[in-house]
């Protein structure tokens, strides 16, 4: 998720309104924080190669930026990396974003607010807030939550991406080919930003990816958890094949 929060919501020209991978737009920390992941764990050759490979300029602005720059840049990276790689990277991407956003998009005397409330309060408040500024991270897509479920449907770092140059590694050993479907789950980056984010409100939150469109779900969803739900529904997945009709039927 790029969750640059604005002070003041932009005209509707400038939201996720748009059709288009053309027009889309979403917050600059998705691009950015994203290559800064690859520089740190791949180098900085590697970051320059995938960057000019999905278009992406050197001097990323920091306004709203393209869409199709984030969609590019990961499809970049899953076709030139492993899947846990990759998958790694952009949780580091989305934590990074994460930590941008509580740091500098959220006020102090807000955050201080948060800790005081009682925690189901707290976390309604914050996914509130979340939902409001979905346009910064959505792209083209939608956010909603309901029920401890964050629903993002046509999620950025999930879609199929179009553009044939990302493709142009799929040959890689070890890499996925993004045109294919996949049986791995793509919300990384989306999991580990909204982890980060809620974790304002209640300091042992988790949050995990339960569906997702890369596997033939209709939306991504991620359920909100605690550390030691999450931590028993781990062990129980050690044992079961798939939990996914689990989160299906409880929602």
């Amino acid at each position: 998720m790029d969750t640059t929060l604005p002070r003041s919501r932009p005209t509707r020209s400038d939201t996720r309104t748009h059709a288009t991978d053309d027009e889309a737009r979403i917050g600059p920390n998705a691009v950015t924080r994203t290559i800064e992941a690859v520089t740190e764990r791949l180098g900085p050759e590697m970051a320059k190669s995938l960057r000019e490979a999905a278009a992406v300029p050197s001097a990323v602005p920091a306004a709203m930026v393209p869409e199709r720059w984030f969609v590019r840049l990961v499809a970049e990276l899953r076709s030139s990396t492993p899947e846990p790689a990759s998958r790694a990277i952009l949780r580091a991407a989305g934590a990074a974003t994460a930590g941008y956003v509580t740091r500098h998009r959220i006020p102090r005397p807000a955050r201080l607010l948060l800790r005081l409330l009682p925690e189901p309060l707290a976390l309604r408040v914050l996914l509130g807030a979340v939902e409001r500024h979905a346009w910064t991270f959505a792209g083209r897509g939608d956010f909603r939550h309901a029920g401890g479920v964050l629903t993002l449907s046509d999620s950025p770092t999930c879609r199929r991406a179009s553009d044939p140059r990302a493709s142009s590694l799929s040959g890689v050993a070890g890499a996925e080919s993004i045109h294919a479907p996949s049986r791995s789950f793509g919300g990384a980056y989306y999991e580990a930003a909204f982890e980060g984010i809620l974790s304002l409100a209640a300091r042992d939150v988790v949050v995990r990816e339960v569906a997702c469109i890369r596997t033939g779900a209709p939306a991504c969803r991620f359920r909100i958890e605690r550390a030691g739900q999450a931590a028993a529904l781990a062990r129980a997945s050690s044992t079961t094949a798939d939990v996914s009709p689990v989160f299906a039927r409880s929602h």
